[in-house]
């Protein structure tokens, strides 16, 4: 994954989950070079979470995420 994924004509909310899915990544990347197993799996949680919000808001009509409806649990 590389930097070059955060379109900057998307919304901030998009590019920002973007940026954390980045962030995340890498912190995967580096837990794999470590051996960490706890630390890959909380990344993995953490990836496929931010992936399905991404997938919400690219999918949800643009008004519910300009109100501020995100359907949080």
């Amino acid at each position: 994954m590389s930097a070059d994924l955060i379109d900057e004509a998307a919304p901030l909310h998009m590019q920002l989950g973007r940026a954390l899915l980045l962030a995340v990544s890498h912190a995967y990347d580096r837990a794999t070079a470590a051996g960490d197993v706890v630390w890959q799996e909380q990344c993995l949680t953490a990836m496929r979470r931010i992936d399905e919000r991404l997938s919400a808001w690219e999918s949800s009509p643009r008004s519910s995420v300009d109100e501020g409806n995100t359907d949080d649990e």
